[in-house]
């Protein structure tokens, strides 16, 4: 009964996944920003891979190189077996990047590979959780994200 519940409710929501999805205030003109400075993006979430890989290209266009999501060919986040996935497929290192996220299981994922991160204060959880999983910055607004992508990239 809850194999049948479960792929009952994931037909509905790939079929209703827009009904309250958008971009947080300031992330589409962010990702634009990144876009044109040639900043390569990748998705890595644990929202499910079906339900993800529509809803990137979506809201984002082209913006984003590659989307990994939830599903049953590797573990979800904090593993980073997803994360190592999408760099191969943007043809960076962990050192190239960052990984940000609005929870402790992003920052979680990006302190288990070693890579700098920030943590996305107006997500699902707060500035606590953010700093007390270890965030090596926290983004009050979206273009903190580009402030701090700037500067390490100095």
């Amino acid at each position: 009964l809850f194999d049948q519940c479960l792929q009952e409710f994931m037909d509905y929501y790939k079929e209703h996944c827009f009904d309250y999805t958008a971009p947080y205030a300031g992330i589409k003109e962010l990702v634009e920003d990144l876009h044109k400075e040639c900043i390569k993006l990748a998705c890595v979430t644990n929202k499910p891979h079906t339900v993800a890989e529509v809803i990137v290209p979506k809201l984002f266009g082209n913006r984003f190189i590659t989307t990994y999501g939830g599903c049953s060919d590797y573990p979800k986040k904090p593993d980073i077996t997803s994360l190592n996935l999408a760099l191969k497929d943007i043809g960076l290192t962990k050192d190239e990047c960052v990984f940000i996220g609005d929870s402790n299981v992003d920052i979680e994922t990006g302190i288990n590979a070693s890579m700098k991160t920030i943590g996305c204060d107006w997500g699902f959880r707060g500035e606590a959780e953010l700093k007390a999983a270890g965030a090596t910055k926290i983004a009050y607004k979206a273009h903190d994200i580009k402030e701090y992508v700037d500067d390490w990239n100095k």
